[in-house]
């Protein structure tokens, strides 16, 4: 049994479910990011900050703008939820 992918060159669904719950345990209150790709990684650790009720800020960096944009596209039309967490 391999990896669950949400997309092709994304973090796995594993990757992304630990990033989550290693902010939750750790209650950083800055996250430094390389290589958003389409932002998946970020979106569970926002979501990680979000449910640690304290402020939190990801800065996150990419150096191939299609990814960028598509990035901050996203970001504008609608927040992201993975299929497992609810508000």
């Amino acid at each position: 049994h391999g990896f669950m992918m949400f997309n092709s060159g994304s973090t796995e669904v594993e990757v992304s479910e630990f990033l989550y719950s290693f902010v939750r345990m750790i209650k950083p209150r800055r996250i430094l990011e390389t290589g958003t790709h389409y932002g998946l990684s970020t979106a569970y650790m926002a979501l990680a900050l979000r449910d640690n009720h304290q402020e939190g800020v990801i800065t996150t960096l990419e150096v191939q703008s299609d990814f960028a944009t598509a990035f901050v596209d996203a970001c504008v039309r609608t927040p992201f939820t993975p299929p497992f967490f609810s508000n």
